[in-house]
């Protein structure tokens, strides 16, 4: 497969953007630095979630697993061993990629809502778990931890898994990895009748998309100063970085990042004006998304003549391109 080099207006407009975050901390409130902290937590978890459903196909309802795992993970070691939040944060990541390994072992030999409906409950499964634990994780009551003195380090933290995450997709879409990731997408078993060992390259997209999750949530614990199983295992989590890729337009590079950054500030304004009926209408929103836009907001701008947004592996290079030892 070819591999495209980035174009100078995307070195630009990536160099723009982060001079621009970085910036924020110093010039605008807290409100607004907090919102676009939390903006960026999801423009990753967004991403991640992407690595792994939006080229494979394997639809996932529980990446807030790895999520609640990393945040815990980072609190274990913060509290129980002293271990600094950016060391701790990367443990959280770790914890996340052992847990994607072994279940992506056991549900990645699933299909369809099977694999889906096997994501969603081991979510549900660590969060009970976490529960019982209550020695080690101290149950329902929690985790407290000393709140950080200020929201800036987390700020460029989170900024910097955003764009790491960005620029791992882009390389994922430039690599034979990534076309090997789309070919099980479109046909996973004429993948692997071209001799390509397809349950690896999955648990790899797996990890890969599980480690960024734990990285989020061990930063988010630093930032936050508090966790319960309740509110890093939610569900919700899930379900409203689904619905940002979605709408951005997953198996893209942009999509996640558009898609975020949309529906984050229509939501606040949702929240500011219609209060009462906010849920009912971004449920009424999702509904428009997949019925109408199923290729997301960047699938739009594509065919409106604006491919440059796109960046994604074209469907035309498909099986035929890869040789037989894709898999060796």
């Amino acid at each position: 497969m070819k591999v495209r080099n980035a174009s100078p207006h995307h070195v630009a407009a990536l160099i723009a953007s982060a001079c621009l975050l970085g910036g924020i901390p110093f010039v605008g409130s807290t409100y607004i630095t907090v919102m676009i902290l939390q903006m960026l937590m999801f423009i990753t978890l967004a991403g991640s979630w992407n690595l792994i459903t939006g080229f494979t196909g394997y639809m996932s309802f529980g990446h807030v697993v790895y999520f609640g795992v990393g945040a815990y993970a980072a609190a274990l070691l913060i509290t129980g061993r002293g271990v600094s939040w950016p060391l701790a944060s990367l443990g959280g990541g770790g914890a996340a990629v052992v847990l994607a390994m072994i279940m992506g072992a056991i549900c990645l030999r699933l299909r369809s809502h099977y694999f889906s409906i096997s994501t969603f409950g081991l979510n549900e499964i660590v969060r009970v778990g976490v529960l019982l634990a209550e020695p080690w994780t101290r149950g329902g009551m929690g985790i407290s931890l000393a709140p950080a003195t200020s929201v800036i380090l987390p700020f460029y933290a989170m900024a910097a898994l955003a764009l790491a995450v960005i620029v791992l997709t882009y390389l994922i879409v430039n690599s034979r990895f990534g076309l090997v990731l789309v070919a099980i997408r479109e046909d996973e078993d004429a993948a692997r009748v071209y001799g390509i060992p397809t349950v690896r390259y999955k648990i790899a997209a797996f990890t890969l998309s599980a480690f960024f999750a734990g990285v989020v949530g061990g930063v988010y614990t630093y930032q936050i100063g508090y966790i319960e199983p309740s509110s890093v295992f939610f569900p919700l989590i899930s379900f409203q970085l689904i619905i940002f890729a979605l709408f951005g337009g997953r198996g893209t590079v942009l999509g996640p990042v558009v898609g975020t950054i949309s529906l984050f500030l229509l939501w606040e304004f949702l929240w500011v004006r219609f209060p009462y009926i906010q849920h009912s209408l971004f449920g009424v929103l999702l509904v428009v998304v997949v019925l109408f836009m199923p290729r997301g907001l960047i699938g739009v701008l594509s065919h409106r003549g604006l491919r440059a947004l796109e960046l994604k592996i074209p469907l035309r290079n498909r099986l035929l391109e890869l040789p037989a030892t894709a898999g060796s």
